[in-house]
């Protein structure tokens, strides 16, 4: 029997040549674009009850930004 802790971390295991399969690629940019479209729909909703001091636009610039870039 597997110790649990192996079942669990195999998932996050990739094959050697993954990186360098398009299809793989083309997952991660749509995953991302929907990710940010989602995050979008939710810092709209937070920038209708923000005053014109907090700065909506900045964030709604950095944000999705910062998504981008850790993702």
């Amino acid at each position: 029997m597997k110790d649990s802790s192996v079942i669990n971390i195999s998932p996050f295991h990739q094959k050697r040549g993954s990186l360098k399969d398009p299809e793989m690629w083309i997952a991660a940019a749509s995953q991302n674009a929907f990710d940010t479209g989602a995050g979008i729909g939710a810092l709209a909703t937070f920038a209708a009850f923000m005053s014109r001091q907090r700065g909506a636009v900045r964030y709604g610039t950095i944000i999705p930004m910062l998504n981008n870039l850790v993702r």
